[in-house]
């Protein structure tokens, strides 16, 4: 997750996009991976597969209580 959080930073969104999917093998349950997930396929231009991430995360986030998250989720996602 972290580094696909640099990689993000660094532009190299493949990378990052490679990574989060690597850290939700490994936690598949982490609405925050999701969300980044998301928002990097979004920069990438595939809005189909963020539009998964983004609702899971927002489902993940509100099962876990984690108001703030739920508001960056609908935030970016525009619910």
């Amino acid at each position: 997750y972290n580094l696909g959080l640099a990689l993000v930073g660094r532009g190299d969104l493949d990378g990052a996009i490679e990574s989060f999917r690597r850290s939700l093998e490994i936690e598949p349950e982490a609405p925050r991976t999701h969300a980044m997930l998301a928002m990097a396929l979004v920069r990438q231009g595939d809005r189909n597969e963020a539009v998964e991430h983004y609702r899971r995360a927002l489902e993940l986030a509100t099962a876990a209580g984690d108001q703030h998250l739920v508001e960056q989720i609908r935030s970016r996602f525009g619910q």
